[in-house]
């Protein structure tokens, strides 16, 4: 099969024959070897003038929940024209799998979004996404708006670390975990065939979009944690408007590096704002200069690299690696309403569950239990 689970609403020809869903719930499936997708809802847009401004132009209320998709020849999940979607606890293992050459893209991010509004993603894990493009945990594609991506573990995807094309309003990432993410290597033979013309990299904000390119407005990406492995050196590339890096925490192992090639794109009266930022190991002097306010710390990591519990910072460093960049949050105008409801508006814990509001400087996604030190 190409696809686990389709829903699909072609557009119409005619106002009077306007047709979308809604109140959709996918949970607690099992979805192995599909040549393609896992769960896709496709709304396709509409070109009449009455129509594609409204809201009949998505399908309303997409929630995706606690499933799990394993070797799959594309991605898990796509949201497509969705106006309120929330995909949670969901497990992504080797999106872009070889399973089915002939019918498959073999390539693919654990899930995407596309043309869409007011989405939510949290609390899932995406591991060993494989191919050519793309190929992150989890991403935002173009055209959408009002965007939040938090509470998230990626291992091993070797496309990006976070991946946001053109096109995009108000795009938040935070508390995030991101472990060996962004290892493809460009000009090298592919599994599937041909050579890769993208090279993976740790943040990867592009003004990809069709039919033209155009940046996008509104990208905030602060306190993740960005865990570069051994024998791995992702680029970075940022190019859109009103960029925001904030109190991230990036940790670069032995025998890796960070940023040998970095492209960024910024007008005089538009810089990146790149502040607050605690860098460990080696790690490009051009982005490390870009930061206002960057420290440099000697961090590692103990355990089982593979789960997400290892990265917590200690309590001692919650204070050391504290940044003088004050907590800024944008505005997710979604929160609190609807399938949102359990949604905050400002994050109010950490990765881990830890309350962070009496922490302005939190650097990266979190920290042990302080009860439990």
């Amino acid at each position: 099969d190409v696809t686990g689970v389709r829903f699909e609403t072609e557009p119409p020809f005619s106002s009077k024959r306007v047709a979308n869903t809604r109140d959709i719930f996918v949970h607690s499936n099992l979805i192995r070897r599909t040549a393609r997708f896992g769960v896709v809802l496709r709304h396709r847009a509409s070109k009449l003038g009455t129509v594609k401004n409204s809201l009949a132009n998505y399908d309303v209320n997409f929630i995706v929940l606690n499933n799990r998709c394993e070797d799959l020849g594309g991605s898990c999940v796509l949201m497509h024209g969705v106006f309120r979607g929330l995909l949670q606890g969901n497990t992504f293992v080797r999106s872009g799998a070889m399973v089915e050459p002939e019918l498959s893209v073999n390539r693919g991010s654990g899930a995407w979004f596309f043309r869409s509004k007011n989405i939510v993603a949290q609390q899932n894990t995406a591991a060993f996404s494989r191919g050519r493009m793309d190929s992150a945990g989890i991403h935002v594609d173009f055209g959408n708006e009002n965007v939040l991506v938090q509470y998230n573990f990626s291992y091993d995807n070797e496309g990006y670390g976070t991946e946001i094309l053109g096109d995009n309003k108000n795009i938040i990432w935070r508390y995030n975990i991101s472990v060996g993410d962004g290892t493809r290597e460009a000009g090298v033979l592919r599994p599937e065939g041909g050579k890769s013309q993208h090279p993976g990299r740790t943040l990867h904000v592009t003004d990809f979009s069709r039919p033209r390119r155009l940046q996008s407005d509104g990208i905030f990406i602060y306190n993740n944690t960005y865990v570069i492995t051994p024998n791995s050196s992702p680029d970075i590339e940022l190019n859109g408007k009103n960029i925001h890096i904030w109190n991230n925490l990036f940790v670069v192992n032995k025998n890796a590096h960070l940023g040998r090639n970095i492209n960024i794109v910024w007008s005089k009266d538009d810089p990146v704002d790149i502040r607050g930022n605690v860098f460990s190991g080696s790690v490009s002097q051009k982005f490390l200069d870009l930061d206002s306010g960057a420290k440099q710390a000697n961090i590692n990591f103990d355990g089982d690299h593979k789960n997400a519990e290892s990265y917590a910072i200690s309590a001692e460093q919650v204070n050391r690696l504290a940044s003088d960049q004050p907590l800024i949050q944008p505005a997710f105008p979604a929160a609190g309403k609807g399938i949102f409801a359990h949604i905050s508006e400002k994050a109010e814990i950490d990765f881990f569950g830890n309350k962070i509001t009496h922490l302005p400087g939190f650097v990266g996604a979190g920290y042990k239990n302080l009860s439990e030190q």
